[in-house]
């Protein structure tokens, strides 16, 4: 039985995402609200995300898109907090993508 590590500080570190990162390759899952937060940095992409989950119904999904290194920290650290979970999340061409169900 593995145990979980806690992410390292720094840019490099990974979210405690239940599903972790999607492989290269995976189908996204659908959104029901596309947040875009690129080029805004802390606390900007948790504000809009926080904001955008309101108008959500318990099981739809928020997708996130940032570049802010920090949000990969960010993110999972609130969903946690407010009670909601990362699905999955990717790491390219220069953006981070968050997929964040609805969970309460």
């Amino acid at each position: 039985m593995a145990t979980a590590q806690a992410p390292s500080p720094g840019p490099t570190a990974q979210p405690p995402a239940p599903d972790g990162p999607a492989p290269d390759g995976q189908a996204e899952p659908g959104a029901d609200i596309v947040v875009d937060a690129r080029g805004l940095l802390c606390p900007m992409p948790v504000v809009r995300t926080a904001k955008a989950a309101k108008q959500l119904q318990p099981g739809q999904v928020l997708k996130l898109l940032a570049t802010d290194p920090g949000s990969i920290a960010d993110i999972p650290a609130w969903a946690e907090t407010t009670g909601n979970r990362v699905v999955t999340w990717r790491q390219a061409e220069g953006a981070i993508t968050f997929w964040v169900r609805k969970e309460a």
